[in-house]
């Protein structure tokens, strides 16, 4: 096995990616509701689905697509 090979099965060992459930969102859900966390977004050209440029909120989604 080369060199570039055994770092390869290495790094495939090590990393392990999570795809979050929407249930673990709650905290960061909470945070774009809050205008008071989010006014530093308000008055913005933000491009984001449900973004409230008074407030600096973004809504969130009921519904995720899935994008690859």
């Amino acid at each position: 096995m080369s060199r570039a090979s055994r770092d390869q099965v290495y790094v495939a060992h090590v990393l392990e990616l999570h795809v979050p459930a929407r249930s673990e969102f709650v905290v960061r859900q909470r945070w774009l509701a809050d205008p008071e966390m989010m006014a530093f977004n308000a008055g913005w050209e933000v491009a984001s689905e449900g973004y409230d440029r008074a407030t600096g909120c973004i809504r969130w989604p009921r519904t995720w697509r899935l994008t690859r």
